[in-house]
Order: C-alpha cells, then structure tokens, then sequence
C-alpha cells in the first residue's frame, strides 16, 4: 500500500527546477557525495561574478530583484545607458526574457536546499547522495550548453542566447512525472481547491489553503501507517499546517515564513513546467490556465497517484501542453524504444528497474516520434513477450512480489 505522498520540506527557496539539471549533472561525477558538498558546490558555480554589458532585460531584472540597499549603486547604474554590471551567472540567467518567472536566486543560507530537493524527486539517493536511475534519466537530456552553463570560459559569450532555468519537453516530463509522485497528495487537493476557485490568485491565498489539506492527509495517513516512519510524517504533517496558521494570523509574517515554506514549491514549479502562468515574472500572482486544469482534472479522476502515473499520465500531459502525440501501442511501437531506454539504465550486471525503463522509453516516444503510451501498456506489452520468449526478458521482483527489474537480450525478431 503506497504512502502519503507529500513532500514535508518544501522550502521557500525551491523556485527554479533548473538548478536541479545542473546539481544531478555534478552528483554524477562522483560516487561519495554528500548533501553539504553538493549543496555548496551548486552554491559556489551560480554566485560567480561576471562583469559584464547590461542590457534592457538584465536592466529591469536588477530594479525588480537586487532590491536590498547593498545593490543600490547597481540600480543606479541600470538606469543608466552603456553601464556593465558586476552580477553572479544565475542573475544573468534569471534575467532571461523567454523565461515565465524570474524568481529564484540562491543565498547562502539555500546551500543545502536543492539537494534535499533532489532526493525527495528520487533524483539522488537519500544519504548517499548517489545519483538515481531517475537522475540517470534526467542527465541524459542535458544538453552540452547546460552541463558547461557555470563555466567562466563558456558564459560570457553564451549567456543571451539561453538559460539552464528554461526546460525542454523531455526535462518537463522528467521533472513533473517527478514531482507528481513524491507530492501528488498534496497537489491533488491543492488544485482541486484552486480549480474550483477564481484564475487568478496571489501565492498567500494558495498558501492559506494548505492548513486543511495538510490535515486531511494526517488523517488519511492513519489508515494506512504502517511503521514509525510513517507516524512521523503524520505529525510533521500536524506540526506544518499548525504554523501555516500562525502565519495566517500574524499581519505582517515576512516573507520566510511557513506558509511561503510551504506554497512556493507547488507554485514556481509549475510555471517552469507550463502549467501554471504569470502575467508579471517578477509577481507572486498566478494564473490557472487551461494546461493545469486538463491536467489537474485528470489527476482528479484517477484512483491514487499510482494509477494516474501508471495509466493516465502521458496522455494528460499530451492534453494539457497541447503536444498533439498519438496514442499508439502494441508490441512494434513500444519495444524499440523501450529498448533503448534499457540500454541506456541498465547497471554493469545488466539489469535496470522496469518502472524508470517504461518512463524513459515513453519520453522518448513521445518526444521523438509524436506518440506515446502509457507506462502500464508498456509493463504488460513486456509480460506477454516474457512469457512466449523468456531467454529474452528476465525480471526481478520485490519483497512484495512486484515486478521491480529487467533484463532484455537484443530481440531482432520481433
């Protein structure tokens, strides 16, 4: 029986998915990493500085951003024609015009955030810090621009003509498939709310809304605890929508606060993915547009996030982004790919888990060919080809008795 799926360490700085794709890109050129060296080492590449011509966009993100009274000389100076700008490389890349938020710049103090993140997205393994099969899947869509987009040979002559913060299709398939299954509980009650409410909304109104949700999930979590664990993550459940509520009740709560904690991640990640919108990219207002509600409607219907992942979520994600892929299946669309997918997460014994094998053969799919299928079609078109040729597919179970692992043979003869 799954667990509550609801991430209890939001924090405030998780704005921007796009530190992700650079963090996983680092963790995987080493095997001892550890969440403070990766966090610092993130930490360390986006605050370089780089001295270089404003222009109009990097301009106005300086007059809306930089407003602490040590930038002052800054703003001034961006007011003014032919000035350079000693800025650090994730202020440049934030000041990007293609980009729908522009929110999102690390401190000091968020060193250690996104490898939290990273871990609760099963990106990195938790404690060792040991990059994922998910990771695995997300590192092969970085392109060459973003692995080297913190290099201070490679910045200074590419950083207007892109940003690592903008995702690709397959990014947001990745990241979103991600998110859905570590916080979908949540988000599930979370947009059903805001569905029924007005378009538009201000990041506190979302934000007042999460006390309830947060007991609700306490108390669906009750039936299905199984261990200590699990008790624990219904207390911190308790303890967070306890503090949203001081917030709410306090007039003036500042801006690190429990309730911003808690709201932000679910907002800003979903304006990266384009399933939320802003009119302002500098504003904590959003707008519910029509991708978020074909999406969220079908999360709704679904029986658990399980099944929605497992089911319905190529093709809500193909409705909702417009991407127009055909549904197809059957054993001569789905094999191919699925193949290729296995090649590329397959570890040195040859084996790699069929759920992330599934997963990256229906990105590919659909990114690739403008078709898709769902991980389930996959999983049993895989079954019946074990069964009539098992010197081909071998599988691995769990200690529930769970499909887990697989282990393909090249199969010319389809």
């Amino acid at each position: 029986m799954e667990s509550i799926r609801v991430i209890t360490n939001a924090r405030r700085s998780m704005q921007r998915l796009g530190y992700l794709k650079y963090l996983i890109f680092q963790a995987a050129k080493s095997s001892t990493n550890n969440i403070s060296n990766l966090g610092n080492e993130l930490l360390a590449k986006v605050t370089q500085s780089m001295s270089l011509p404003l222009n109009s966009n990097i301009a106005d993100y300086i007059q809306h951003t930089l407003t602490d009274p040590s930038h002052k000389e800054m703003r001034l100076a961006a007011k003014r024609a032919n000035q350079y700008a000693q800025l650090e490389m994730q202020d440049y890349y934030l000041a990007y015009p293609s980009l729908p938020s522009r929110r999102g710049r690390l401190v000091n103090d968020d060193a250690n955030r996104y490898p939290l993140l990273a871990a609760d997205l099963n990106l990195l393994q938790r404690g060792s810090c040991t990059v994922q099969a998910r990771g695995q899947i997300l590192i092969q869509f970085l392109s060459d621009d973003e692995r080297r987009a913190f290099d201070p040979s490679f910045f200074p002559t590419h950083y207007l003509t892109f940003s690592p913060f903008m995702l690709t299709l397959q990014q947001k398939l990745v990241l979103l498939f991600s998110i859905i299954e570590s916080d979908g509980d949540l988000l599930k009650y979370l947009f059903g709310e805001l569905i029924k409410g007005v378009s538009t909304f201000a990041l506190q109104e979302a934000g007042n809304r999460l006390p309830d949700i947060y007991r609700l999930l306490a108390k669906e979590g009750r039936v299905i605890a199984r261990s200590g664990d699990d008790l624990l993550k219904i207390q911190r459940l308790l303890d967070i929508a306890d503090n949203i509520e001081a917030v709410k009740r306090n007039p003036s709560p500042g801006g690190k606060n429990a309730r911003e904690h808690a709201i932000t991640l679910r907002l800003e990640s979903f304006v990266d993915l384009g399933l939320l919108s802003k009119s302002d990219p500098y504003s904590n207002q959003y707008m519910l547009n029509n991708n978020a509600i074909t999406f969220f409607d079908r999360l709704l219907r679904a029986k658990n996030i399980d099944t929605f992942l497992k089911t319905s979520f190529f093709g809500a994600i193909n409705s909702a982004l417009g991407i127009n892929a055909v549904h197809c299946v059957g054993r001569k669309n789905i094999l191919p790919v699925v193949q290729q997918a296995y090649r590329n997460l397959k570890s040195p014994i040859g084996y790699a888990s069929i759920a992330e094998t599934c997963l990256l053969g229906g990105i590919y799919y659909m990114a690739n060919f403008g078709s898709y299928f769902e991980i389930e079609e996959a999983i049993d078109e895989l079954k019946s080809l074990q069964k009539e040729r098992p010197d081909y597919i071998r599988f691995n179970v769990d200690q529930w008795g769970s499909l887990s692992f697989i282990k393909i043979s090249e199969i010319n003869d389809k």
